[in-house]
């Protein structure tokens, strides 16, 4: 018999403390945060307009376009050679008006000022392939020194699957689901659920090349890739959605989605029956 899964109707609501300033970081902008870019500088005006609050959005990639990149990713040919972070600050600033900057370079945690004060929400969204990278984004969740609270939202793919996972601070020891019934004040970070996102452990091994790169079209290689060509925005429209529920609706219900563009796609909701004293344990002792 099949299991209903009722965790829906149990779901409690990411409860965002009081703050004045917003700080959007997209870390990655090649397959699924080139995609996400554009939807951040909406949803990032929309914010704006609607809130009349001070903000800041940050592109963060050391990558500069290739032309394999212009098949799957979000460039064209007239942007190869530039840098990726840099193209997409400057695109979607000059259509938008929103100001964005641009950081072309490796991400590490202490990018971001840790003099912020304490009033202020800060966002990082992941798009990144490596588990380096992974676990220096998650120091930005796992800090002591920081006065500020901030969301980790960490995306990820294969061929034709993916998954959207989002993590916060930890409230200083506090049981989430008891300060506010109904709500629940933080999440354990995403390798809490997935270890193999930091370790690398558990990663598809890649195909074999029928014959040497070298000999390759920039086509052919596209097509060799383990990430498709369409898997980036669809995991990247998800991530969206994640961004309005937390910032512009504020009704966030669930901490995880996985989807397969071949029609299954599956929520974690929130709620203490699926986040257990031992998983909170766990994002309390990685704090560094």
């Amino acid at each position: 018999m099949t299991r209903i899964n009722l965790d829906a109707v149990d779901a409690r609501t990411l409860l965002l403390p009081e703050f004045e300033r917003l700080e959007l970081y997209l870390v990655g902008c090649g397959g699924t945060g080139g995609w996400l870019a554009p939807h951040i500088t909406r949803i990032a005006r929309l914010f704006h307009d609607l809130n009349g609050r001070d903000m800041q959005v940050t592109f963060i990639d050391k990558d500069r376009v290739e032309e394999k990149n212009t098949y799957r990713q979000n460039f064209v040919p007239a942007e190869i050679g530039q840098y990726k972070a840099e193209t997409l600050a400057m695109r979607y600033s000059l259509s938008t008006g929103c100001n964005i900057a641009a950081l072309a370079k490796a991400f590490t945690a202490s990018d971001c000022s840790k003099h912020t004060s304490e009033d202020t929400l800060s966002v990082f969204i992941g798009c990144v392939d490596n588990p380096t990278a992974r676990h220096e984004l998650e120091r930005t969740i796992t800090h002591t020194e920081w006065r500020r609270f901030c969301i980790l939202l960490d995306c990820g793919n294969h061929m034709r699957s993916g998954q959207v996972l989002v993590g916060t601070t930890p409230m200083e020891n506090k049981e989430p689901f008891k300060p506010f019934p109904g709500y629940c004040t933080w999440l354990p970070k995403p390798s809490v659920w997935h270890k193999e996102l930091i370790t690398g452990t558990g990663v598809e091994e890649k195909k074999k090349k029928k014959k040497p790169v070298s000999e390759m079209s920039c086509a052919e290689i596209a097509m060799m890739d383990q990430q498709g060509l369409s898997v980036n925005a669809a995991i990247s429209a998800f991530a969206a959605d994640y961004l309005v529920q937390i910032l512009l609706t504020q009704n966030l219900n669930r901490f995880a989605t996985y989807i397969d563009l071949d029609g299954l796609i599956t929520h974690r909701y929130i709620t203490p029956r699926v986040i257990k004293s031992t998983q909170l344990k766990e994002a309390m002792r990685g704090a560094c």
